[in-house]
């Protein structure tokens, strides 16, 4: 069975290679953006209706995952935005952390987890600074627009970015052009190229080994000072 989530597509967009890693279960090194991520999103998840808990939870995992007091405070001011401009539009009956697995073809499934629905309407926390102005091509929402309809059998109000650094939220507005490109090439390819065992290792030829949780074990550990040189743009 062959499980195709948005990240692994981005992935294989970005370096095939990085595909075999992720679908191989090799070991990550989690970046410091992954770690606060993963922070975030859970006190969100608990503490998205009171604020004291969610405070609570970015305290004691950023102290779990021995991050600064610096980074720790920098999850509490994303804990002010959520609840300064994102709290207002949730609601008591929403689902949390939706996981989804549709079939695409007999051995080949898309698979996912939304961060919020409410009332129709899907939210997806963000801790980068930097938001795209556009999401018509952003993989991760052309997935979830396609899953929410195959799930509910109607396409969502809305999809949304949410900036929890900046406050701002970005909608996404679908182009066909861009769904027809992930549905009838990316996919397709990413597809034989998984069964053929054909991966490719591009991410340094297009800046993707910077942020990549595999370079060190892609490049190898003696390779360290250049990889850790590589740079982002």
């Amino acid at each position: 069975m062959i499980y195709l989530s948005a990240s692994s597509i981005s992935d294989f967009i970005q370096c095939s290679q990085k595909v075999m890693y992720r679908f191989s279960k090799t070991q990550q090194i989690p970046t410091k953006g992954m770690t606060v991520g993963r922070i975030t999103h859970e006190a969100i998840e608990k503490g998205w209706n009171d604020k004291s808990m969610a405070y609570d939870v970015v305290k004691k995992l950023g102290s779990a995952n021995d991050l600064a007091r610096l980074d720790v405070i920098g999850m509490e001011f994303m804990m002010d935005i959520f609840f300064l401009n994102f709290r207002s539009r949730l609601g008591d009956n929403d689902l949390i952390e939706y996981k989804f697995k549709l079939p695409l073809y007999d051995d080949v499934f898309i698979v996912g987890k939304m961060d919020r629905i409410s009332n129709g309407n899907i939210f997806d926390w963000k801790t980068k600074s930097i938001i795209p102005k556009s999401l018509s091509n952003d993989v991760q929402c052309i997935i979830y627009d396609y899953a929410y309809e195959k799930i509910f059998h109607e396409p969502a109000k809305s999809i949304n970015v949410c900036s929890l650094s900046k406050g701002s939220l970005v909608p996404y507005i679908k182009k066909d052009i861009y769904v027809d490109e992930i549905f009838e090439n990316i996919i397709p390819r990413m597809i034989k190229t998984v069964k053929n065992n054909s991966f490719e290792r591009t991410g340094m030829f297009n800046h993707s080994c910077f942020m990549c949780p595999y370079k060190q074990v892609c490049l190898g550990k003696g390779t360290k000072d250049v990889v850790d040189n590589i740079e982002p743009y």
